[in-house]
């Protein structure tokens, strides 16, 4: 059994995911993002040099004191448009369904500064800090969960696991200093699948880190072998914990969801590029099809899962005598109960095991 707590689904909150784009066309996009595919959860990346002049990973301290925060040095300008542009909305529109709406923090570090955070981690946690009280004050929310580096495999600083470790574990602790509830953490996103163990095992040799963690996450752009990704949800499982996939730019589809859901145990799903200005040339979740926010072919069959299954519906055994047909089944927080099977071939099929009631049947 498998708890599936939350949906990313391809909302990511990155300029280059709309470029192109007005407030407008994105708004008309988030209506089936949200209404119908029935995604919870979006990536809001924030950059490291939001310290500093706000746009790039230039970082410039603002001050010389970890403990002491200056919130003059830190520009949101980006960072609030991106909350305006998005998250607003797509809160606004989970609300109108009566469901949260999950917020993931993805700070974001591939520059190279003079003074950088993973060289102090109370650097880190007071930049955190930083975030936090201004969405607080701002916005009147703070993000459910902070995804502690992007991909800090292929960065030279964020390299070692304690680094990106003793950072997760100080921005707890400031947190919870100044009176904040203590997020969510989801780490290690790594682009190479086989780097996550390491990064996870070495959550066990730091006082607190272990019980700070979350989520385990990976990327597939490098050695995301079955074997790869069943290591990192069994990791999830010994130690209690959700995985997920979050980052797979243009080549996720059905098949690997329902891989992910199986061999990884994933809890969070990132689906891929969330819409631009080119239809569904590129395997967009949302396309612009003659002006028009449509859902594009290959989020239609993710759309299965996504609309069905909802947060924290949790998942019992499937399976199946024919290997053309796929099943992963759930039963969601109401009790109602949702099987979804994906067919490689053409054919008919049954469904046993279920209590008795009325059920609707879907396809696409």
């Amino acid at each position: 059994h498998q708890t599936m707590h939350h949906w990313e689904g391809g909302i990511l909150a990155t300029t280059s995911d709309y470029n192109g784009l007005t407030p407008a066309q994105l708004g008309a996009m988030l209506d089936p993002a949200v209404l119908d595919m029935g995604i919870t959860r979006a990536r809001l990346e924030i950059r490291s040099g939001v310290e500093g002049a706000g746009t790039s990973y230039d970082i410039v301290n603002d001050n010389n004191d970890p403990n002491t925060l200056n919130a003059a040095g830190f520009n949101w300008s980006t960072f609030d448009f991106e909350i305006d542009t998005w998250i607003v909305p797509a809160r606004q529109r989970a609300a109108a369904k009566g469901e949260p709406f999950y917020v993931s923090l993805n700070y974001v570090d591939f520059g190279a500064s003079s003074f950088e955070h993973y060289q102090n981690p109370a650097e880190y946690g007071e930049f955190m800090l930083a975030v936090f009280q201004h969405m607080q004050s701002k916005y009147g929310f703070v993000p459910n969960g902070i995804e502690v580096m992007l991909e800090p495999d292929q960065v030279s600083g964020w390299k070692d696991p304690g680094t990106l470790i003793r950072a997760m574990v100080a921005a707890a602790n400031r947190l919870q200093a100044a009176g904040l509830a203590v997020p969510e953490f989801i780490l290690p996103s790594v682009v190479n699948t086989g780097n996550a163990p390491r990064y996870i095992d070495a959550l066990q040799g730091i006082s607190g880190a272990m019980a700070r963690a979350t989520e385990f996450s990976y990327h597939l752009y490098a050695d995301g072998t079955p074997e790869n990704i069943q290591a990192v949800g069994a990791l999830a499982q010994q130690h209690g914990k959700r995985s997920s996939m979050l980052e797979f730019w243009g080549r996720t589809d059905q098949h690997i969801l329902y891989r992910d859901l199986t061999v990884g145990r994933v809890s969070a799903w990132q689906f891929g590029i969330f819409g631009d200005e080119f239809g569904c040339q590129f395997g967009q979740t949302i396309g612009l099809v003659n002006g028009v926010a449509t859902i594009c072919p290959k989020a239609r069959a993710v759309r299965q899962y996504t609309k069905y299954v909802r947060p924290g519906a949790q998942r019992i055994g499937a399976a199946s005598q024919n290997p053309a047909f796929e099943p992963v089944a759930f039963v969601n927080r109401d009790g109602r109960y949702v099987v979804v099977v994906k067919a490689g071939d053409g054919g008919a099929f049954s469904i046993g095991g279920l209590p008795a009631g009325t059920y609707g049947i879907f396809y696409t």
